[in-house]
């Protein structure tokens, strides 16, 4: 590069000097440089050609590619290592939660166990309780309708007796069912409490000193109906009574009629609803046969009895 300054110096002076042209220095300049700086060159879209790049240009493009492909590999080995980074998060993860699901499995296990171990125990100790408190508590074993027919010895009138424990917590409702022939039908409601000993209604004084008792009967979806017991022989009894002799007495028939019954009673300790299900096989064929005989039994008497 040195000699070539000299020798564009050495021309720059003869064309002080006169001794070349300006013209001729220019040409002589251009083919110091070509010489110097060698060009490839490309033709234009007119035809002409021109120097697109020297040397250091061509040898520049090799190094930028060099380079972008470098930036481009370490992008791809960081995106590797990322990805690499969250399977391994993802993995930990859900070994985390397995874990935990195991956990959980083992602790709702211990949970179940634990309610059945005290379950069992405080069924255990209930039998015990009853066992050492004897039959009157016998009631409070909640079973369906158990059924029976019997001869009454006395009338010989064929008796069947349809009863079932029902709990309305914190009480135990004993119900009766008893057809005596076609002479009558009676339902008793029999309460105890929560450890089986008898729970008497509330009770109030009329005026003339009679004890009375109020509950409430609801048959299907019909209205509630209020019945007024007198007779409190036993203060834990409370009665639904049809009678054939007296056409006033037809509650308990009502009673019968229906599928369900809901009867809220009274207790000095709270209310007790009992909801009864009389739409079973065995207990509605019962009624059914009960109710047929006071209908037959009741339209006799009506047929028979003259007034005066």
């Amino acid at each position: 590069m040195t000699d070539v300054t000299e020798r564009l110096e050495r021309l720059a002076r003869l064309r002080t000097a006169g001794m070349i042209t300006q013209a001729e220095f220019e040409q002589e300049k251009r083919t110091l440089l070509d010489a110097a700086n060698p060009t490839y060159t490309t033709i234009n879209t007119s035809g002409t050609i021109s120097a697109t790049a020297t040397t250091n240009d061509a040898e520049a493009q090799p190094q930028h590619s060099l380079l972008v492909r470098s930036f481009a590999l370490l992008g791809l080995i960081a995106l590797c290592i990322l990805m690499f980074a969250a399977i391994g998060w993802l993995q930990e993860a859900k070994e985390a939660d397995e874990q935990q699901e195991q956990a959980n499995g083992v602790g709702a296990q211990a949970a179940v166990q634990q309610w059945v171990d005290e379950t069992a125990n405080g069924i255990e100790q209930a039998v015990a309780q009853l066992e050492q408190m004897g039959d009157d508590v016998a009631h409070l074993q909640p079973t369906g309708w158990t059924i029976g027919a019997k001869r009454d010895p006395m009338t010989d009138l064929q008796v069947a007796t349809a009863t079932t424990r029902i709990a309305a917590a914190p009480f135990m409702v004993e119900v009766a069912i008893t057809c005596t022939g076609d002479q009558g039908l009676v339902y008793d409601f029999v309460t105890f409490n929560e450890i089986g000993q008898p729970e008497n209604f509330r009770r109030r004084i009329t005026d003339k000193g009679d004890q009375q008792t109020s509950f409430s009967v609801r048959v299907d979806r019909a209205p509630a109906f209020n019945m007024i017991d007198s007779d409190m022989r036993n203060s834990n009894v409370a009665q639904l009574i049809s009678l054939t002799l007296y056409e006033q007495l037809y509650f308990a028939e009502t009673a019968a009629r229906g599928k369900h019954l809901a009867v809220q009673l009274p207790l000095e300790n709270g209310d007790a609803v009992v909801q009864i299900d009389q739409n079973s096989p065995p207990i509605r064929r019962m009624l059914d046969n009960c109710l047929k005989g006071l209908a037959i039994r009741r339209a006799w008497v009506k047929a028979h009895t003259t007034t005066s």
